[in-house]
Parts: structure tokens; sequence; C-alpha cells
């Protein structure tokens, strides 16, 4: 109790001798400065501040075109319509030069490698018509044709099964088919007919 009544005479002197020199000096300079802002107010802005505000904003500009440019280089457009079929990374991950990023298939049109036999070449011409089975889909045929046949004998990939396995040259070839429901998948085994080969 005897702390704050010698606290509180010491207040009440300061308050009888007035303000101290730095308490007014400081409030002076605070004046002053208040004055000065209410001047430029009442002028207006000064030419070097909008000056730098445009500048500010022409930067500003220029930071955000570049940054849309930069965004553009981080897309990638497939050249055809389709869907993706494999993903070669993760998002995040920093993509090569050149890299491919996703495997793209056009589904709509589905085709098949297949292979003949020698003996059933001659009866086998470009856009004969084949018919296409899957397990999938049990008593169903899709229809396609025959888009090429390769000039040279290959050895039955291992990958292969064939009806007749002594014959051991056969011939690639590619049936094209319609897929608009998408149904046919890539990787998905099946057998083709051709039409009028008996193969």
């Amino acid at each position: 109790a005897l702390e704050s009544e010698r606290q509180a005479r010491a207040a009440l002197d300061l308050a009888k001798k007035g303000p101290r020199e730095e308490q007014i000096s400081q409030a002076e300079a605070i004046l002053a400065a208040k004055k000065e802002n209410l001047a430029l107010l009442k002028k207006g802005a000064r030419p070097d501040l909008i000056r730098q505000a445009e500048e500010k904003a022409r930067a500003a500009s220029e930071s955000l075109a570049l940054s849309e440019k930069r965004k553009t280089y981080a897309q990638a457009f497939s050249p055809i319509g389709g869907v993706v079929l494999y993903e070669h990374l993760d998002a995040g991950e920093y993509a090569p030069a050149g890299a491919p990023v996703v495997t793209v298939g056009d589904l709509s049109r589905a085709w098949l490698r297949a292979y003949i036999q020698e003996t059933d070449l001659g009866l086998v011409k470009i856009g004969q018509k084949a018919f296409i089975s899957s397990d999938s889909y049990p008593g169903r045929l899709f229809e396609g044709k025959v888009t090429f046949i390769s000039g040279q004998a290959e050895f039955t990939p291992k990958n292969i099964q064939t009806k007749e396995e002594r014959v051991k040259l056969v011939y690639r070839i590619k049936v094209e088919i319609p897929n608009q429901s998408m149904e046919l998948k890539p990787g998905m085994p099946v057998d083709a007919l051709i039409e009028g080969s008996g193969s």
C-alpha cells in the first residue's frame, strides 16, 4: 500500500509540472507529419507516386502474362481424341523433354494383329471382311476388315497359339474393327475368322 501511495504522488507531481520536453517534441513531430499528409491530400497525388504505381501495375501485368505463358508449357495436348490408356508419370513428377506422359488410344476404331499361315496367304486380301469373337462376349461377332498384310514372313511368335503347330512361318496382318461402343479393349484376346479364307 505504501508503494502505491508513492507511485500516485510521483504521478501527481508530473501532472503538476506539465509534459516533458521529449513528449512535446514527439507530439509536434506527429502534428507536422499529419499537416503534411493533409496538404498532400488537398493537392492530390504526386506525379512520382503515380509513376511508381503505374510501374508496379505494369510489372504485375507482365508477371501475370509470363505466368500464363508458363502455364501453357505445362499443359499437354493429344493429337487425337481418345482415352488415356496408360499414365507414364505420377502427378508432381518431373517430365523430361520428349518423354511420354500418357498413352492415348482411340478406342472407337479398334484393331488387332493376327498371323496367318503361309499356306493361307493367297486366300487373304486387303479389304476382306473379318469376323472377330471374344470370350468376353460369347455368341457375338464383331465385323472388321483386313487393312494390312506383311510382305515378309516371320516365325510364329511364342505368345500366339495356332491351330496347326507344324507350320512355322506366318505373315502378320492387321484387322480394323469399328468399336463405337468401346466394348473391345486393348490386349483383349480374340479370334478372327476371315471371310472366304477358311482360317
